[in-house]
């Protein structure tokens, strides 16, 4: 009964190492994730607009609550409304629009014999047609304030994937950040010469000279941008003279954080995925030890 109880307790602690590493790896995967930051109704264009809406309702009621047939999203000098036709209602429901992408809490005649039902509604931007929200409404407009990263000051090269515009120009990948005082400041290399300047949260960055950038992307545009987010993707905006009137392109920047090497001391610094390995690696090490002194005692015992 003794060496069974010890078995257990064995098996035990093996059971919560398990869980605790399975929890560290479950958590890792939610460490990457995009946020669509809210429109407000400022930039909308006037105009009226077939717009898609989510609904949510007070999560105790069992009351059926009544869908979203259509809704109408009318903006004029900077305000909006919506006017929106609910399923089983006889006139359509009007509703001041702050942004777009935001839940927003209304309280509306829905609930049985027209009482009222706190809702939130949620009015998607990527339902609406091209030309509806003005340029200046992308998050490369907007202020922000940098992330402040955890690595001593020095020159790192981060893996980085381009998305956005007609997908045939790219940027240079890893590409160098320069990290100084836990901010991080980026040198992008497009493999195209037609960008004169980027907008990044919010503010204009010209082009380096030719004399500031390496020899053999002297005939690419070179810029020094900072380093908004390393977990989140980075919504830029990039002014193409590629066409016959100059053109500004929105794109986003998404880092490989994990992978994030030393541009001068080595191929792999410590972060997540790295630090994660080794506490595995040293986990196992540790459960072999538990295994082994357990099956020596137990050799002595029989002994």
């Amino acid at each position: 009964m003794k060496l069974f109880i010890e078995q257990m307790k064995v098996k035990n602690i093996f059971m919560e190492m398990a869980l605790f590493i399975a929890a560290l790896f479950l958590v890792s995967g939610f460490l990457h994730f995009s946020v669509r930051a809210e429109i407000a109704a400022k930039y909308l264009e006037n105009g009226s607009y077939r717009i898609s809406v989510k609904t949510e309702y007070p999560e105790q009621s069992t009351e059926a609550f009544p869908l979203v047939e259509r809704a109408i999203l009318k903006a004029q000098d900077g305000e909006a409304e919506a006017e929106i036709t609910f399923a089983g209602l006889n006139a359509p429901v009007s509703v001041p629009v702050a942004a777009l992408d935001s839940k927003e809490s209304y309280t509306l005649p829905l609930g049985e014999n027209g009482a009222l039902v706190h809702v939130t509604l949620t009015f998607a931007s990527d339902s609406l047609p091209a030309g509806a929200i003005r340029e200046e409404a992308s998050p490369a407009y907007q202020e922000a304030e940098p992330e402040k990263l955890s690595f001593t000051d020095g020159e790192y090269l981060i893996p980085v994937t381009l998305t956005g515009g007609s997908g045939r120009v790219q940027i240079e990948s890893p590409v160098s950040c320069k990290v100084k005082d836990g901010y991080g400041t980026l040198t992008l290399i497009w493999d195209s010469p037609h960008y004169d300047y980027m907008i990044v949260a919010g503010s204009k960055y010209l082009p380096l000279d030719a004399s500031e950038t390496r020899e053999d992307t002297r005939e690419r545009s070179v810029f020094q941008i900072p380093l908004i987010s390393l977990t989140q993707p980075m919504t830029v905006i990039g002014d193409t003279t590629a066409m016959s009137v100059p053109h500004e392109v929105q794109y986003t920047l998404t880092f490989s954080g994990e992978e994030i090497r030393s541009a001068g001391y080595g191929p792999w610094l410590w972060n997540l995925k790295t630090g994660m390995t080794i506490f595995v690696l040293l986990s196992a090490v540790f459960c072999g030890i538990i295994v082994g002194i357990w099956k020596h005692r137990q050799r002595k015992k029989k002994s």
